[in-house]
């Protein structure tokens, strides 16, 4: 395979061109020194013009001057500053390269520093530059006539006798810094430049009068090239080292940026710190041109009868510098408090069989670090649940699977595209050990799914032949990288490793099987192979990172088999999480959206319509509106004309009424999300004539049964426990792509899929848990169970079958539990603080919109009702609301959630509208009302809810047996609440 590189991608030359125009405003004068670049003189009047160009159509918070004819900082000397954002994915390190050629050719400078934070980054780097169709590419192709010559800098290890100077260094040095021929490239990552061999002056000999390494370097007069600026902000001691090398021009080039703090008190706000920013191709952008791969995220949902366990950190104390104790609080599946106190090196397993091998493995003053690289604070909480190995071997089939679709259509392309998974996991010796449960586990699935896979396929389908190759030597389909790797002497992982750390070409042959690379979130950074279409976290990063940056290895559009990037399709990322992160496509969105700002547009029909209250043509007010630029024309797929934030004053001054109406984007949009928080206020007075019907309806009750149904149950278990109650588990994965539209990055719903898992329980906790939901003594349970397998059942103790068995007992105790159950009253002291009153019975001042209804009517709210606001659930309560009943005193929509009724089904309900009736000649009347907005409730009503309104019925003839005059009625569409009133 020979890679093949487009010129002049237009994303890409735009940036070059841009750094080549602030650059074209400078002087350069040659240099005294051989070994230095030319001298180099800004002239700070025109780089600003030109900027103001280069900048005209930046958002406001991305525009701004740095000076480069006086130093900045903690820089000794000036500095050009020139900042370029481009999205992971985008060819951020060809553009860098092709600058470099370009600078050499405008300017006749010769000697680059290219500065990137990490080995992996720099490993990526080297690998890029000297390849050698790389250097052929910019030599023939772009016609560039000079040759980089890279020198790498790396730990200089001397002898007991002699201290080296780092020879990187001496290299780089010796080369002219004017040269036709040759441009020399010293590549440092940025521990180098903060370490005694690069800092120090002692070594045995130096060169040129130099024995401080970078002394010599910045004797150069050197460019910079800094990779990953949000590595190097200002202060740290990198950042710090490199302008001490007197750089005569910086270029940082990321997707990403430092930031900094500006303002005081209340107006202090964080910024992103650009200096010269003379590019910006953001994460929208890139989405949006198809310059990356779309992204799918995916996760599985937890079992509906899991554990659910949450282990919470409850305190972090200190012991010494190297050590400290965590206090870990949690509930076990029976509802028994446990406390467990670990310290370094112990494993979470003693908490939770779940957790493995994962230990607490460092910490500071407010957090632990677990050996995933999860950090934890106090109060934050880990699910044993999502550690479990049937959900993670769910997981891994979810991702094979995706892995093979893929594979599959890009198989059978005219032009092969090879497709590569990759896994991160936190146990390394359970893959790289031979008989790892890990690598036992991934082998055994992805067998079954590729014979599944093959059982679809024609006989003579090629892609079936490269299937079943496959399973002829299914070591051969993975390999992995991990840290501890590089001490390894065995020869088949030094051969993975240089497969996937160095040569691509190889790891990218079709004729080569591995495509399945499993890492400990080593390859987060630096490391990408443009062929990655799934990307699986088999375990939890925590890291902070962000979610661009997670997904960067696997966002560069692919190269087929012939070496040829693919820029005129559109593919998609598999990123498959587990639950606790099943909010990573919004937070991926709202990052994405983040750095725009808050836009506004004005729409052509609000413009037409305050054109005809104004009395003119809607044409002539755009004309206006543009002319005075308080707005911009509208382009592609924006929704309206976007307002010019630089004249937001004027706009709203002079006209008042259309700025009022304008349409502001914030660019963070979930349609999954509901909106919510917004408050109402509660009528004091109201809620006094209410009171004691309130609290006397949260007061405490105990659902309590027949004593004779336990004895009937226990006769009927053996019955009961049939073989189609045993099955395996199946779980749900839920699917979400981001895709750009209108003018926003959004959220969409896809379609998941269903993945059977093995998650067995142990025979005793499977007998607690049944007792314990369906209050089923477990000898009872346990012979039925026994009755079952004598007549040769097969029994599973798995989730579903504890799904399926307690629902069967359910639904016997629904058929035998009417008319044989009551309400018995719990005394206790305290009144019971709900959204409607505080814990000494008064009002509270305001509730939320969402507890009362979710829909809003702007229309006169009357004088009898509990709020000031009207809100509602279906047509039916509206006109409850808005409807004025003879005879009513007061009412209120009862808060969702709040009254508590137990009921036959296990779980709680809470009925719709409370009222206080006097009628003539009548005492007054406590109502309650049920409102189904259906035309008949024995037809329209499920099961369920019939039985929670005939557990009401049960619950308020409890109430009025001690002394409350109340009733309880069910509304259906058709009937007027006037009348039931007048039936009481």
């Amino acid at each position: 395979m020979e890679f093949q590189f487009e010129q002049n991608l237009p994303h890409q030359r735009e940036a070059i061109e841009r750094i080549l125009a602030l650059t074209g405003t400078l002087h350069a004068e040659h240099s005294l020194n051989h070994f230095a670049n030319c001298d180099i003189y800004p002239n700070d009047s025109k780089i600003q013009a030109e900027l103001g160009k280069i900048q005209k159509d930046f958002q406001l918070n991305m525009k701004g001057f740095t000076p480069a004819q006086k130093a900045v900082g903690v820089a000794p000397k000036p500095c050009l500053y020139i900042d370029v954002k481009m999205e992971t994915g985008t060819g951020k390190t060809y553009v860098y390269t092709e600058t470099i050629h370009e600078l050499h050719k405008q300017l006749g400078v010769s000697k680059f520093i290219l500065i990137v934070p990490g080995k992996a980054i720099k490993a990526g780097a080297k690998n890029f530059i000297e390849d050698p169709d790389v250097r052929r590419h910019f030599r023939d192709t772009c016609g560039y006539g000079a040759e980089i010559r890279l020198f790498e800098g790396t730990e200089q290890k001397g002898n007991k006798k002699k201290k080296l100077f780092p020879s990187a260094v001496s290299g780089f040095y010796q080369n002219p810094g004017e040269s036709e021929r040759y441009i020399s490239v010293l590549l440092l990552n940025s521990a180098l430049l903060t370490n005694s061999n690069y800092k120090n002056d002692d070594f045995d000999y130096g060169i040129d009068n130099f024995y401080c390494p970078l002394d010599a370097l910045k004797a150069t007069r050197p460019i910079v090239i800094i990779d990953e600026p949000h590595r190097f902000s200002d202060g740290n001691k990198a950042m710090d080292a490199i302008m001490n090398l007197c750089p005569q021009i910086l270029i940082r080039f990321g997707a990403t940026f430092p930031e900094t703090t500006v303002g005081r008190g209340k107006e202090k706000t964080v910024v992103k710190d650009y200096k010269n920013l003379v590019y910006n191709l953001d994460a929208y952008e890139s989405f949006n041109k198809n310059l990356i791969k779309g992204i799918a995220k995916e996760h599985i949902n937890p079992l509906k009868d899991a554990e659910n366990i949450k282990v919470k950190v409850a305190e972090i104390t200190k012991i010494d510098k190297d050590n400290c104790e965590t206090r870990f609080t949690w509930e076990d599946s029976l509802g028994k408090s446990h406390r467990k106190t670990l310290s370094i090196g112990i494993s979470l397993s003693e908490i939770h069989e779940n957790f493995g091998n994962l230990v607490i493995e460092d910490f500071d003053k407010k957090e632990i670090r677990l050996s995933n690289g999860v950090a934890l604070k106090v109060g934050d909480t880990l699910t044993p649940d999502m550690y479990a190995t049937a959900y993670q071997e769910a997981m891994m089939r979810m991702a094979i699977r995706r892995h093979l679709e893929a594979e599959e259509q890009n198989f059978n392309r005219e032009d092969k595209i090879k497709t590569l998974a990759l896994f991160f996991i936190d146990d390394i010796s359970a893959y790289r050990n031979e008989n790892g449960a890990l690598r036992r586990s991934f082998e055994k699935i992805l067998k079954a799914e590729i014979n599944k896979k093959i059982e679809g396929l024609k006989e003579k389908d090629p892609y079936r032949e490269y299937l079943q190759k496959s399973l002829a030597d299914i070591s051969a389909t993975h390999g992995g990288y991990f840290a501890q790797d590089n001490s390894s002497s065995e020869e088949s992982v030094a051969q993975e490793i240089s497969e996937i750390l160095h040569d691509k070409k190889k790891l990218l042959s079709m004729d080569n099987l591995r495509r399945f690379i499993f890492s400990k979130w080593t390859l987060k950074e630096g490391w990408d192979n443009p062929n990655v279409f799934t990307i699986a976290k088999l375990r939890s990063s925590g890291s902070e990172i962000s979610k661009l940056q997670e997904v960067g290895r696997g966002l560069r559009l692919p190269v087929n088999e012939f070496g040829k990037r693919i820029t005129d399709e559109e593919f998609t990322l598999n990123y498959i999480v587990d639950y606790t992160e099943k909010e990573f496509a919004d937070k991926l969105v709202a990052e994405i959206n983040g750095e725009r700002e808050e836009m506004m547009f004005i729409t052509d029909a609000q413009i037409e319509e305050f054109a005809q209250k104004i009395g003119i043509e809607a044409e002539d007010l755009l004309m206006e509106l543009l002319g005075k630029k308080f707005i911009k024309m509208r382009k592609g797929d924006m929704p309206g004309h976007p307002v010019n934030p630089e004249k937001t004053n004027e706009f709203a001054d002079e006209y008042p009424e259309l700025f009022k109406v304008r349409d502001t984007g914030r660019k963070i949009i979930d349609r999954n999300k509901k909106k919510g928080g917004d408050k109402i206020r509660i009528r004091s007075d109201r809620y006094n004539q209410l009171k004691t019907l309130w609290l006397k309806m949260n007061e405490h009750y105990l659902l309590t049964f027949d004593d004779k149904l336990n004895d009937e149950l226990e006769k009927a278990l053996p019955i009961l426990i049939k073989q189609d109650l045993f099955a395996k588990t199946v779980v749900q994965s839920v699917r979400q792509k981001v895709t750009t539209q209108n003018g926003v990055a959004t959220v969409h719903d896809s379609s998941g899929n269903s993945y059977e898992v093995e998650r067995k329980i142990d025979y005793g906790k499977f007998l607690q848990r049944i007792q314990q939901k369906e209050s089923v003594p477990v000898v009872a349970m346990h012979q039925a169970i026994c009755k079952f397998v004598q007549d040769g059942g097969k029994p599973m103790f798995n989730e579903r079958s504890l799904a399926n068995i307690c629902a069967e007992i359910h639904r016997w105790k629904l058929e035998k539990l009417m008319g044989r159950f009551s309400y018995q009253k719990v005394s206790r002291s305290r009144i019971k603080k709900t959204s409607l009153n505080k814990t000494d019975g008064s009002s509270e001042e305001f509730i939320t919109l969402g507890l009362v209804g979710k829909i809003m009517d702007a229309g006169e709210v009357p004088k009898k009702y509990l709020y000031d606001s009207i809100a509602y659930d279906s047509p039916l309560e509206k006109d409850d609301i808005l409807n004025d009943v003879e005879g009513v005193e007061v009412f209120g929509k009862i808060p969702k959630s709040t009254v508590r009724i137990p009921t036959i089904l296990g779980e709680t309900y809470s009925p719709d509208f409370m009222y206080i009736v006097r009628r003539k000649d009548k005492n007054e009347l406590n109502l309650i009302v049920e409102c189904k907005d259906v035309e008949n409730a024995d037809k329209d009503l499920r099961g369920g809810e019939k039985l929670k309104i005939e557990s009401a019925k049960v619950f308020f003839e409890n109430l009025e047996n001690e002394g409350v005059k109340v009733r309880f009625k069910k509304q259906l569409k058709q009937e007027n609440l006037q009348a039931i009133v007048e039936g009481l």
